[in-house]
């Protein structure tokens, strides 16, 4: 899922950025540093000038800042899920291994089953 949602972050970035370059002027390359710099939260020198520019600016604002967002809180949800469904693993194993077997008279007494 984070790889799917970084590819469409790239995709909504790329074309903010290109679309902002060519509103305000600047470039392709320019405009995808304004457009990654917004989206990153540090910003870009470039002021908008113009109802086009500032949308797009806008839209990079609401866009594609909460899609970097979720690109890090999917790759911390999946990595913080893959450690606890390993030590799970260790912690059944565990209990299979040290837990007296009903065979051997351990566990329930027979009035409890």
């Amino acid at each position: 899922m984070a790889l799917r949602v970084v590819g469409v972050t790239a995709l909504v970035d790329i074309a903010l950025g290109a679309a902002y370059g060519w509103a305000t002027h600047i470039g392709f390359w320019h405009g995808l540093y304004c457009a990654t710099g917004t989206a990153t939260t540090v910003g870009c020198y470039t002021t908008p000038r113009g109802w086009l520019a500032h949308t797009l600016s806008a839209a990079m604002m609401v866009t594609v800042v909460p899609l970097f967002s979720s690109v890090f809180a999917l790759l911390t949800a999946g990595l913080t899920a893959t450690h606890i469904d390993a030590r799970h693993e260790e912690l059944k194993q565990h209990v299979t291994d040290t837990a007296p077997s009903y065979e051997e008279g351990g566990g329930c007494s027979e009035g409890h089953r």
